[in-house]
């Protein structure tokens, strides 16, 4: 099994639509890990924040990449 790495997009994007995300999928399949993202509230940061760490804590997600936050 593949080790995840979460990818959290930057305020206006998302992770369908991120050229970033796109880029960086490729380096990662490359590498042998598995590069998700998923959607949360840009809007209510401490909403946003919540989504993120449950996603991290119950996906056991070892690393984070962060862009224009």
């Amino acid at each position: 099994m593949k080790e995840k790495i979460l990818y959290v997009y930057g305020y206006g994007s998302n992770p369908k639509d991120s050229f970033t995300m796109k880029e960086l999928k490729k380096v990662t399949d490359e590498l042998g890990y598995d590069l998700v993202s998923i959607k949360y509230d840009q809007e209510d940061p401490d909403c946003g924040l919540n989504v993120l760490e449950a996603y991290i804590r119950n996906n056991k997600i070892k690393y984070v990449i962060g862009h224009s936050l």
